[in-house]
């Protein structure tokens, strides 16, 4: 296990942007007031690490469903990574990050096609039963 960042971060949590990086707590408090007026009063002092996850944890998204189209053209765009096929279900995860480790990942089960954003390092398994708890699999398009 990698050890944690002891680095700090002046942190935006109305915009979920990194505003500073400081070597320890005291100068990222000093930091802070610097930044403070201009940014104004939903700037934090979090750890890099906790700062990364609040970060990540806004650009994480819900499954949608997605036409089949759209899974062959995002499966074409750049080598997937992590491309699975289980016989129950299938996953690939986009090769170009959004921000962090969050990429689209594209799931197909039972004939259908979902499209979520979260960390690339979710496994197939996990990708599946997401998709499959969620309510875009439970709501069943028309005709089906």
């Amino acid at each position: 296990m990698l050890a944690a960042d002891p680095r700090h971060s002046i942190y935006c949590v109305r915009t979920n942007r990194f505003i500073d990086v400081a070597a320890d707590r005291a100068v990222a408090e000093t930091a802070l007031k610097r930044h403070a007026p201009e940014y104004g009063p939903n700037l934090v002092v979090l750890g890099l690490d906790d700062a990364m996850a609040c970060h990540e944890a806004a650009f994480r998204t819900d499954p949608e469903e997605i036409s089949a189209d759209k899974w062959d053209e995002m499966l074409g765009v750049l080598p997937p990574v992590a491309w699975r096929n289980d016989g129950a279900g299938e996953s690939f995860k986009m090769s170009e990050y959004l921000t962090g480790r969050i990429t689209g990942i594209y799931v197909s089960l039972d004939g259908r096609y979902f499209m979520f954003n979260d960390s690339v390092g979710t496994s197939h398994a996990e990708c599946c039963a997401r998709v499959r708890a969620s309510a875009a699999y439970v709501k069943r398009p028309e005709g089906r």
